[in-house]
């Protein structure tokens, strides 16, 4: 069965008969991953040739290493995804193609990213810390009348 499964996804991956590598997709120029609990999120943005056709889909391949990817999935025209099936404390190596029909177009560049450990201590975000620095200037700007008590 794993066979079969594998042979399929093979066959997915291959081009189309006489696909020319100028007709399928260039690589997606960035891509980024956001670790969310025991899950990441990936981001990319579109390749700047998208082929001869419309770019139907993407593929995305992941390792446990920098090599030897496997096929995670292969999703509609969308930019983003959220991996479900990463472990705590574990670090995953990404890569992301375009596809169109002519075929699969270039990888990206591999992304490394690491799951944290379940019981790492989290920091408040980036959002976070914006709006704590932001009340903090607010007050200093109102100066010290403004801490004054009564009238």
């Amino acid at each position: 069965m794993a066979a079969l499964a594998i042979a399929l996804a093979c066959a997915q991956l291959a081009p189309p008969a006489g696909a020319a590598d100028s007709d399928r997709p260039g690589p997606p120029p960035s891509l980024s991953g956001t670790p969310k609990q025991a899950t990441i999120l990936l981001e990319w943005t579109p390749p700047a040739w998208g082929g001869t056709t419309n770019i139907t889909g993407y593929v995305i391949m992941r390792s446990p290493t920098p090599g030897n990817f496997t096929l995670l999935v292969r999703i509609g025209d969308v930019l983003s995804y959220q991996d479900l099936t990463t472990e705590w404390g574990h670090t995953y190596y990404y890569i992301v193609m375009a596809y169109n029909d002519a075929g699969e177009g270039e990888a990206s560049a591999i992304l490394e990213i690491k799951v944290p450990d379940k019981d790492a201590p989290r920091l408040p975000g980036a959002g976070a810390a914006l709006a704590v620095g932001a009340i903090a200037l607010a007050c200093s700007a109102l100066g010290p009348a403004s801490r004054r008590r009564g009238p």
